[in-house]
């Protein structure tokens, strides 16, 4: 695996995210505001998509798609002015067999509207249910007993999802895969300020679910005691680091299985690219080359970089 080889896999993927664009746009303006570290958590939660719809749909009839922040369907690249595929349609257009339902949870009515008229313009809107509030409240009056298996996206904007409602989500269907997008950058700040005794320390308690990140004296340390939580109910729980201008972290927290595989070789992948590359991608797809050389000074040498290696 190298890193040219690497860069040419992150343009196939970030061509996809642009595929069906068009047909989202058509239906609606509202995009949600992102910026090119978003591409790459898009391409987890991709990539995840199609390994679970090649494996669950095997031995489950009902497997559904849950996404409590669900955003307005599209994202708006606010550094190269692209629209992307929003999270609710990855789980759509890239699943191998199609979810048999849709929940998508949505804060902001006006993104919520968005993205049922999209739903409905591209034809799925007998399969989705769009809710809109608070995903921490709303949550356990999803009637998932209907479901034999559940995927579930939670996109953390940072503290937005207590633990408590992850763990609902992990309890009531024990044998179902969690994704969640935990900020590590933001929460470093977090971190210090609750520490130090300011008001963030009740929120803090309330999204890792107790006060044990009392003793944690960094962000990757919280990091290790979220996921030491998250395997309370599960026993496969790896992280993929988004690295570049800012880092997060994927978590993957499923069953294990040899179909874990497929996420350890992501992680690889992402221990090559950085959302610098992702802006890189976006803009060669948007047949910006010859400009490049105004937003990376050192292109020249990445891309040596990229073609040597």
């Amino acid at each position: 695996m190298s890193r040219a080889n690497t860069f040419e896999w992150l343009k196939r993927k970030i061509a996809k995210l642009k595929e069906f664009t068009d047909r989202l746009v058509e239906a609606s303006d509202v995009h949600y505001e992102a910026h090119t570290w978003t591409a790459l958590k898009l391409i987890a939660l991709m990539w995840w998509v199609d390994v679970y719809t090649r494996i669950i749909p095997r031995y489950k009839r009902a497997y559904w798609y849950v996404d409590l922040l669900a955003g307005s369907g599209t994202n708006y690249i606010r550094e190269t002015g692209d629209v992307i595929i929003g999270s609710p349609f990855i789980a759509y257009f890239f699943a191998r067999k199609p979810f048999k339902r849709y929940v998508l949870i949505e804060m902001e009515r006006k993104r919520a509207s968005a993205l049922m008229r999209r739903a409905s313009h591209i034809g799925m809107s007998g399969l989705v249910d769009v809710y809109t509030g608070d995903c921490n409240e709303l949550v356990t009056r999803i009637n998932l007993d209907k479901a034999d298996h559940v995927l579930a996206f939670i996109d953390c904007e940072g503290l937005d999802v207590a633990w408590n409602t992850v763990a609902y989500l992990l309890e009531k269907r024990s044998w179902s895969d969690v994704i969640i997008v935990f900020q590590t950058q933001a929460l470093q700040r977090t971190l210090g300020r609750a520490l130090k005794g300011f008001p963030d320390e009740k929120t803090l308690t309330r999204f890792v679910g107790d006060e044990r990140w009392r003793k944690v004296g960094n962000v990757d340390e919280l990091l290790q005691l979220y996921m030491e939580r998250l395997r309370e109910f599960r026993g496969y729980v790896e992280n993929i680091r988004v690295r570049g201008e800012y880092s997060l972290d994927i978590i993957l927290a499923c069953r294990p299985g040899n179909y874990t595989s497929a996420w350890n070789y992501l992680k690889r992948k992402f221990s090559y690219i950085t959302s610098h590359d992702a802006e890189l991608a976006l803009r060669i797809c948007k047949g910006e080359f010859q400009a490049l050389s105004e937003f990376f000074p050192d292109l020249q040498s990445k891309l040596t970089d990229f073609l040597m290696n």
